[in-house]
């Protein structure tokens, strides 16, 4: 899979889905830390001197954050669009916040004392990225760019050797251990991706299967006019695996397939969602639909004629415009009946016995 997919949402969607746990805990600690650090304000207040005040607004600030986070995702968490649509957001933006908090306390704490400890600011700078899951790209500037502030810090405050060291051997977990653990994230998510597309492929024509088809008719809460759903069912299927043999009664499966695809694929998406039995999901108006029927008759003529045998389909359409507040179940049924009753059609106009499955 490629970055540009990832790009597109699927595998950042992925991503906050497999890991928000991790992201809870960590914003539970930090929101646990700065009630304890709260509680020292009051408990040793001459620790803190005259920038007390500052102190407590850093600690609820940072509070309040995560308070504020954990209620975002406990709104969101159970529509994952819509979470990955705010997260998307709030993650850098809170992420941003952590980083500006962190580097603020050590300002402050090298005023109150003269030394500049990196550890508070550097573990923020790991933590912070990762528990948001920032993309790789991003995540190695800000660390530059916030190690910099740091060891300018460090350097007002005297450049001491071991703090020196240790902003160093900081920056190497952020950029080795903080980079290469979102790599590994990202792959696993793409793979998960991966898995899940093709758990939702049929193998024989490549079309959306049943579990694709699920999926799809889920997310049809709402139905624009100009959808319709339409049904495929092929003629004669029984008769060529009875005469010609299942191969190329898999031939005129696979036939359809390429017909439907071809010539509505454009407009929406196309399931096989049975044997020989294709769903259509799409948006077209009347005038389109017309077209898109008469080039997809030409498309079997012309698949039968290179073949040597007879594709030749029963197809049932439902729109919404034409069922007004009928949801996409109802316009499925609608859309079966019609099928089924041009299949009838068809078998009494060519003096066969209609073959029921």
């Amino acid at each position: 899979m490629s970055k540009g997919r990832y790009r597109n949402g699927e595998v950042l969607k992925e991503v906050y889905s497999s890991s928000m746990g991790f992201t809870v805990v960590v914003l539970a600690a930090v929101g646990l830390l700065e009630v304890c650090m709260l509680i020292y304000t009051m408990v040793r207040p001459e620790l803190f001197g005259e920038r007390i005040a500052i102190y407590r607004t850093f600690y609820i600030a940072l509070l309040s954050v995560a308070v504020f986070y954990l209620g975002l995702y406990r709104y969101v968490r159970q529509d994952m669009d819509g979470r990955y649509r705010l997260l998307n957001v709030a993650n850098p933006i809170c992420a941003t916040f952590f980083f500006l908090w962190a580097l603020g306390i050590s300002y402050f704490d090298m005023k109150a004392t003269g030394i500049v400890d990196p550890s508070v600011f550097m573990t923020f700078s790991m933590t912070v990225p990762i528990s948001f899951f920032l993309f790789p790209g991003v995540y190695i500037p800000i660390c530059v760019i916030a190690d910099v502030c740091l060891l300018f810090l460090v350097a007002q405050s005297g450049g001491y050797f071991g703090a020196i060291v240790n902003s160093s051997i900081f920056m190497i977990f952020q950029l080795l251990l903080g980079y290469g653990y979102l790599q590994l994230r990202l792959r696993l998510s793409e793979r998960v991706c991966v898995e899940k597309e093709n758990a939702m492929i049929d193998a024989m024509t490549g079309l959306g299967n049943r579990r694709g088809y699920a999926e799809a008719m889920r997310q049809c809460a709402v139905l624009p006019p100009d959808f319709r759903y339409l049904t495929v069912d092929i003629n004669g299927l029984k008769e060529a695996n009875d005469h010609l043999g299942h191969d190329r009664g898999d031939a005129l499966i696979t036939g359809a397939a390429r017909c439907l695809e071809s010539t509505i694929g454009a407009y929406g998406q196309v399931f096989r969602i049975g044997g020989d039995e294709f769903a259509v999901l799409l948006r077209a108006g009347r005038e389109r639909m017309d077209a898109l029927f008469a080039e997809y008759a030409e498309r079997q003529k012309d698949w039968s004629a290179k073949n040597g045998m007879e594709l030749v389909t029963s197809c049932g359409c439902a729109s919404a415009e034409e069922q007004k507040d009928a949801d996409v179940h109802e316009l499925a049924k609608a859309a079966d009946q019609r099928m089924y009753d041009a299949k009838e059609e068809y078998y009494r106009t060519r003096g066969k016995e209609r073959r029921r499955r």
